[in-house]
């Protein structure tokens, strides 16, 4: 699955389902969810489509177009307003309360800047995928995050971050990036709306992904020198 975060209370939600992503992928439902009247029933429709969608006892995997956690000093910093730390940083890109090293990483290795989960638009949406994930667990399922419950997918319900900017070419995309984005057209004609394709393109990812050997699936870069469990990983093409 392929979820596309468009607001913490509005319509620009969208959800893509494959089926048969380790073989030949076939679209089962491009949703775009219709603004609801509170932010809890928006969470509560997008829980039931993706536990909807996931097969007991499969590995399922569930691209998301949103940060999953907050940069670690920030949520740190949260914890002792008494004392605000001096900062030492010149690019905003740096700026450790305003984004994680997973991020600062993707901008100086593609040029494309993510938006900020504490300074910028998303945080409600980061509030947003945390909230479905809570509903999820609540009601029974095994919810996997990667790269911060491990490293690995697991029968169940595997989230991870998916950025539809990296997937898109650019000056820096890669052989591997050329070839998903040739593979991927035929099924983005299937889209109707700007949503429902970054959704889209985040559910065949996983497929593009599922479909090489084990052990290079969903691959943290060599050179990333942080903790991909502390800080996450934007999973996508370096």
């Amino acid at each position: 699955m392929g979820w596309d975060v468009g607001g913490m209370h509005g319509a620009n939600n969208a959800l893509a389902v494959l089926h048969n992503c380790a073989e030949k992928p076939e679209i089962a439902a491009l949703i775009s969810f219709k603004k609801p009247k509170t932010a809890e029933a928006l969470a509560q429709q997008i829980a039931d489509e993706i536990l909807s969608a996931a097969a007991p006892g499969s590995i399922c995997l569930l691209a998301i177009d949103a940060p999953l956690r907050f940069p670690p000093a920030f949520v740190a910093q949260m914890k002792h307003l008494d004392h605000i730390k001096p900062l030492s940083f010149t690019r905003q890109i740096d700026n450790p309360l305003a984004y994680r090293s997973s991020e600062t990483y993707l901008f100086d290795t593609t040029g494309k800047r993510p938006l900020s989960s504490t300074f910028d638009q998303l945080t409600s949406l980061t509030l947003l995928v945390l909230r479905v994930f809570s509903i999820i667990k609540e009601r029974g399922a095994h919810l996997n995050t990667l790269p911060y419950d491990g490293l690995q997918t697991t029968v169940g319900i595997n989230a991870f971050e998916c950025y539809p900017g990296n997937l898109k070419p650019g000056k820096t995309e890669r052989i591997a990036q050329q070839t998903f984005w040739q593979w991927a057209q035929s099924f983005l004609k299937t889209a109707h709306t700007m949503h429902e394709k970054d959704a889209l393109l985040c559910a065949l990812f996983s497929s593009f992904e599922m479909n090489k050997p084990e052990t290079e699936r969903f691959h943290i870069s060599s050179d990333f020198k942080s903790k991909a469990q502390e800080n996450g990983w934007i999973y996508g093409f370096y």
